[in-house]
């Protein structure tokens, strides 16, 4: 009988002792990653302030709010992989105009309180280096979606777009995400990973690295375009330009063919966004640039 409660007094005391290494352990864990967590924080803190002092010294060393304009668009061009030293006159006053499209609208207001409140930027801001992309394709499901991850999209001969990245079936299959029973339906199916934006984000990611291995070369605004339009129409317009990557810009592109109106207004309210979002305030909006806690140079 004594042998029988001494074994049990040993296992008990065996397992509240591992149960104490183990608090002991998950304490020491949960401090790393508070430590880890304010680390972070200060670094996006410095980078924040470290975007915020570049943004004041361009607007001091370009007083003129034309210039200062004009040098965030080729910023965003140079970002976009795009030619700035044939940055054409008219490609800018395009992209004025579609600047005053969002300043009259609340559609990008809303949908970057979406994105901060659902704390999407870095999901986005992650998959697009994992890619080696630039980050300011951040902008395309704003224009897809408005950041929302439930979006249905209309019915289509091509079937029916779902999720912030408004994937068809098939192209949300070819880039590993499962499309669910109901794809034929306008309607929400958590089955469908579509809906997951995590998903639907790292394989968006990877659809614009394929496009970037195509003829789009290095030119950012042509695989918005293609995103848009099909890489595959757009490819073949793109097959008959000039060689060189350079000369295999947007501009020129859409000098030489005739885009849909549709997507010629997706590229440039895309380019107009990131231009806005560079400073959003310069242009009248209340919230941070979401970039501003990453190095995008």
């Amino acid at each position: 009988m004594d042998l029988t409660l001494k074994v049990i007094s040993d296992q008990k005391l065996n397992i509240d002792q591992q149960r104490i290494k183990f608090e002991k352990e998950k304490l020491s864990n949960e401090r790393e990653r508070i430590l880890q967590e304010k680390q972070k924080l200060a670094g996006m803190r410095l980078k924040y302030q470290q975007y915020i002092d570049e943004v004041k010294s361009l607007r001091i060393r370009l007083p003129n709010n034309i210039q200062y304009e004009e040098e965030l668009i080729a910023k965003v061009a140079r970002g976009f992989g795009e030619s700035e030293l044939e940055l054409p006159e008219s490609f800018v006053a395009e992209v004025r105009k579609y600047t005053r499209y969002w300043q009259d609208s609340t559609r990008m207001q809303q949908a970057i309180a979406r994105l901060e409140k659902n704390l999407y930027a870095p999901v986005i801001i992650e998959a697009l280096e994992k890619e080696g992309l630039p980050l300011y394709f951040m902008y395309l499901p704003l224009q897809e979606s408005n950041y929302d991850a439930h979006a249905i999209g209309p019915e289509t001969r091509f079937g029916i777009a779902k999720g912030a990245w408004q994937f068809l079936a098939t192209t949300a299959q070819e880039f590993g995400l499962s499309p669910g029973p109901l794809l034929d339906e306008r309607v929400f199916d958590d089955r469908d990973e579509r809906f997951d934006f995590v998903r639907a984000t790292k394989a968006g990611a990877k659809y614009l690295k394929h496009i970037y291995s195509t003829e789009a070369q290095a030119s950012g605004l042509l695989v918005i375009a293609s995103y848009n339009y099909g890489h595959t129409r757009v490819k073949g317009l793109i097959s008959r330009m000039h060689d060189n990557p350079r000369d295999r810009n947007f501009w020129k592109f859409i000098q030489q063919h005739n885009l849909p109106k549709e997507t010629y207004d997706y590229v440039f309210l895309i380019f107009s966004a990131a231009v806005i979002a560079e400073d959003p305030k310069h242009f009248g909006f209340s919230f941070n640039p979401p970039l501003s806690f990453s190095d995008i140079r």
